[in-house]
């Protein structure tokens, strides 16, 4: 197992401790940080006014991943929701549209080791890198 799969395994434990969960999301994004140059530290609190709204920095956006609960909460829920949705109609493909997801896809990277096709994705992409 990887070590972003056993990353990803513990934030979805429901029994994971706050402490070890702080621990675990703080290693998670050490890994997406360097991978897509996107730091917390260094985001611009300012968002961009468009004619829809305001949409975050990236920084501000990546701060998502740091908040333990809600990428622990909202991880489990669209991976049961996946699944729950697989279970029903196993010949058709789920379809998700994951709207401000953010530099580095934070609910999607959690769950990607558990729906195959989509690891097998992410995997390739994070192998060539040298990150994986």
């Amino acid at each position: 197992m990887s070590r972003t799969s056993s990353l990803s395994s513990i934030i979805l434990d429901s029994k994971t401790y706050p402490g070890e969960l702080f621990k675990v999301t703080r290693e998670l994004y050490s890994i997406f940080s360097e991978f897509t140059g996107v730091s917390i530290e260094e985001h611009s609190k300012d968002s961009t006014l468009l004619k829809t709204g305001a949409a975050l920095s990236p920084g501000v956006a990546a701060f998502c991943m740091v908040d333990l609960l809600r990428t622990q909460r909202f991880s489990q829920s669209l991976l049961h929701a996946i699944q729950d949705k697989k279970g029903k109609q196993m010949e058709e493909k789920v379809r998700v549209l994951y709207a401000g997801c953010g530099p580095y896809a934070t609910l999607l990277s959690v769950i990607a080791p558990f729906l195959n096709s989509i690891h097998s994705i992410l995997q390739k992409s994070l192998s060539d890198r040298g990150k994986y």
